[in-house]
């Protein structure tokens, strides 16, 4: 709280902004996290100074918002910036490629549960429509196989003999 009273001041250098946006998107406070992220963090490339986590949870931020390109354009501006000298590199990789891998395999749990979804309602629909329509059917076709040969023949029968 008391750094959003100074950030609303204006007394936050880029830095303390950045750490800010960090500690809002730990709490899910995403939507501002981002907008605190985009003004502040230069992209393009990683600058000296800004912590390479800093990219790192403006990247998680955008993936769980839904904004996937985004997200993983930042991953790979952070990627390609990662200096294996770094002592933090094997950390930073290992979390950027486990935060991909989470990624695409939620993507894939949502696309199998919309489509088992869509299954399910496809379903729904022709049972629906099965039991309402067909059921009105069986008994039409049921009706008239019983009532309707027999009218066609009484009516066949009389027409022949008239």
């Amino acid at each position: 709280l008391e750094k959003l009273e100074k950030l609303q001041k204006g007394e936050l250098n880029k830095l303390e902004k950045i750490k800010l946006a960090d500690d809002l998107q730990r709490a899910g406070a995403k939507k501002e996290a981002i907008s605190l992220y985009e003004e502040n963090l230069p992209m393009g490339h990683k600058r000296d100074g800004i912590p390479s986590e800093a990219y790192l949870n403006y990247g998680t931020a955008l993936l769980e918002k839904g904004e996937a390109q985004k997200g993983l354009a930042v991953y790979d501006s952070l990627y390609s910036s990662l200096d294996p000298k770094d002592p933090k590199y094997e950390s930073l990789k290992d979390s950027l490629e486990k935060n991909v891998v989470t990624f695409f395999k939620q993507q894939k749990q949502k696309e199998k549960k919309k489509k088992q979804q869509d299954k399910e309602d496809k379903e729904n629909k022709e049972n629906k429509e099965g039991s309402g329509g067909s059921g009105k059917k069986e008994n039409n076709k049921e009706g008239q196989s019983k009532s309707d040969p027999k009218s066609k023949n009484d009516k066949g029968d009389g027409e022949k003999e008239s």
